[in-house]
C-alpha cells in the first residue's frame, strides 16, 4: 500500500445531475419511505470519467497490494461495500482501483469493524470517521507509516507492521496484512522483491533516476523502493513534481501510441473507453494536481501534444 491522494472532485457521471447521481437521489427517496436499503445496483462508477479520475488519484497500480493493473485487471473497489454503506454506492470518495483478485477473491463485500461493533448505517452517514473499521484506507490513513517490509531471507520481502507502531495497531497492521493476503501471493512476491532488489542496486550503482521512477507512488511495488531508498539513499526520493510528471507521462505516452496506431488498428469499443479514462485521467491532474505540485501541467501536456484533446474534458470538469 502507498499513500494516496485523492482529487477533490466530482466526476461528472457522479453529480446530482449525473446518472450516478440520479440513482442516488432515487435510492435515498425510496429508503426514506420505505425504510428498505436498495438491493440492484447500477455500474456507473466504471464510466471513463469515474475511472479516469481514479487513474489520476492512483496509476494502473493496485490500491491495495500495489499489483501491476495492466497485468491483474482493473476493478472500481467500492471501500465501503455497497450492499451494507449502500448510499456510497456512487460516491467517488468510496472508490480505489483494485486489481482483479483483490476485488473479486479477497474483499468482495467484506468490510470488518472492531469486536463489539457493527458497520454503520444510513442514520450514521455523516460520522463516517468514528466507524470501527480495521480496514486501512490508503486516502485516510498514514500507511506508509504503519507498514513496512522485512527481508526475510534473500528470495522473501514480507510486509510486516511498522515497529514505531503501537501494540493495538501492530494488531489491525498484522489484520489487514493477512486480510489481503499480502504475504501469500508467490508471483507479487517475487515482483516485489525484484523491485526491491532493483532498487538497492540502482542505489548503489549510480543509477539515480532508475531509483527515483522506481520509487514514484504511481509505479506498481514502489512501496519496497521508497523504504530502501528511505534506509539508503533518502536524497534520492522522488518528489511530488517528479512523481506527477512521470504519470503524467505514462499516461500520455500510452495514450499517444493508442491514437498514432488508431488508422491501423480502429479502436473497439474497449478502445474507446480506454482512450477516455486517459483523457479524463490528464484532465483531474490538470484541473485538481496534488497538493505541493508545482509543475504547469497544461505546459507539459502541451509538451506531449495533447492539450487540445484534453481542454474539453477540462472544461468539462469546471463546469458549474
Amino acid at each position: 500500500m502507498r499513500r494516496l491522494n485523492r482529487p477533490p472532485v466530482v466526476p461528472p457521471s457522479l453529480r446530482d445531475d449525473g446518472r450516478g447521481g440520479l440513482t442516488r437521489r432515487i435510492h435515498i427517496d425510496q429508503y426514506a419511505k420505505t425504510g428498505s436499503p436498495p438491493s440492484h445496483f447500477q455500474g456507473y462508477w466504471n464510466e471513463p470519467d469515474v475511472r479516469g479520475a481514479l487513474l489520476a488519484m492512483q496509476g494502473w497500480v493496485c490500491a491495495y497490494c500495489g499489483a501491476d493493473l495492466s497485468e491483474a485487471g482493473a476493478d472500481v473497489d467500492h471501500f465501503r461495500p455497497k450492499s451494507v454503506h449502500w448510499w456510497l454506492a456512487y460516491d467517488f470518495a468510496n472508490y480505489f482501483l483494485s486489481c482483479t483478485p483483490c476485488n473479486r477473491s479477497v474483499k468482495r463485500e467484506r468490510f470488518p469493524v472492531a469486536a463489539g461493533h457493527s458497520p454503520f448505517g444510513f442514520a450514521e452517514a455523516g460520522s463516517l470517521h468514528l466507524e470501527a473499521r480495521l480496514l486501512l484506507d490508503p486516502v485516510d490513513d498514514d500507511v506508509e507509516r504503519l507498514l513496512d517490509l522485512h527481508l526475510a531471507g534473500p528470495d522473501l520481502a514480507l510486509c510486516r507492521p511498522h515497529p514505531a507502531v503501537d501494540s493495538p495497531g501492530q494488531a489491525r497492521v498484522d489484520g489487514v496484512i493477512r486480510f489481503f493476503r499480502l504475504n501469500r501471493n508467490v508471483p507479487r512476491l517475487r515482483k516485489r522483491l525484484k523491485v526491491l532488489m532493483d532498487t538497492v542496486e540502482a542505489s548503489k550503482n549510480g543509477g539515480d533516476s532508475r531509483a527515483r521512477v522506481l520509487a514514484c507512488r504511481y509505479k506498481s511495488h514502489s512501496f519496497g523502493a521508497i523504504r530502501v531508498l528511505e534506509r539508503l539513499a533518502p536524497h534520492l526520493l522522488p518528489s511530488i513534481d517528479e512523481e506527477i510528471e512521470w504519470l503524467i507521462g505514462e499516461i500520455s505516452w500510452s495514450l499517444i501510441r493508442m491514437i498514432e496506431r488508431r488508422p491501423i488498428e480502429p479502436w473497439d469499443r474497449i478502445g474507446e473507453r480506454d482512450a477516455k479514462q486517459m483523457l479524463w485521467a490528464l484532465a483531474v491532474i490538470w484541473c485538481f494536481p496534488p497538493r505541493g505540485v508545482t509543475i504547469d501541467v497544461a505546459d507539459l501536456l502541451h509538451r506531449f501534444g495533447l492539450l487540445d484533446y484534453v481542454r474539453d474534458y477540462r472544461d468539462l470538469l469546471m463546469k458549474p
